[in-house]
């Protein structure tokens, strides 16, 4: 095994490779933390049936990357995130959501920037919807590749409360009343004469609700 900073005395191999890391790491860092009420939402009317959210990064975050954007300079290796990172416009929207008149979600753009993924902000991104609207539902009756991986983040997210038919799958937060829940998914259920398959934590504090409802027939 060899330090990668021991690579200083050879500039021409991996000369630089251990701050890129750690800066990579301070990125990370103030990404993750930051809160699903900490994000900046402004919903904006496009005069379509949809609703549309712009989505920016909170002003101490900002703050703390721009000061990284001037210190880094141009990155030798870890470039594909790095660079798109130092070019970033902080001040700028990172992602834009619509949600349709059935609560169907579509992330416009090119998604979530790639210097920002895999750091919790899609939960956190959809919690603040959730302030706006009464619930959300996947776009489509397959997920692929990002859905997937997204739908199944929410589903292990103590945030929400998550279900699913064969059709849909359906997000309300966890602070909502549950009859306002059962009545969303027997309305839906019922029309569809679909089955439901229940989120486990919503039944453990809810049974008694749910088996005395009309979606109780629709349970798998």
């Amino acid at each position: 095994m060899i330090s990668s900073n021991k690579f200083d005395v050879f500039p021409s191999y991996l000369q630089g490779l251990a701050g890129e890391r750690q800066t990579l790491k301070n990125i990370n860092a103030f990404i993750s933390q930051i809160r699903w009420e900490d994000l900046i939402v402004r919903p904006k009317n496009n005069g379509s049936n949809s609703s549309f959210y712009d989505f920016y990064l909170p002003d101490q975050v900002k703050t703390e990357l721009k000061k990284i954007q001037l210190e880094i300079g141009s990155p030798r290796h870890l470039t594909d995130l790095l660079s798109e990172f130092a070019g970033w416009d902080l001040s700028k929207r990172f992602v834009n959501i619509g949600v349709d008149m059935g609560g169907r979600v579509d992330i416009s753009d090119d998604g979530i920037p790639k210097w920002m993924r895999q750091k919790g902000l899609g939960c956190k991104m959809y919690r603040a919807v959730l302030q706006h609207e009464p619930y959300l539902m996947s776009m489509e009756e397959k997920l692929y590749e990002n859905g997937k991986l997204l739908w199944s983040s929410l589903m292990n997210s103590r945030l929400f409360y998550v279900f699913f038919t064969d059709i849909h799958g359906y997000l309300f937060p966890v602070d909502k009343s549950p009859d306002a829940i059962l009545e969303v998914l027997t309305h839906e259920v019922d029309i569809r004469g679909i089955k439901v398959l229940m989120d486990e934590d919503f039944m453990l504090k809810h049974r008694e609700i749910v088996l005395n409802s009309g979606l109780a027939p629709f349970i798998v």
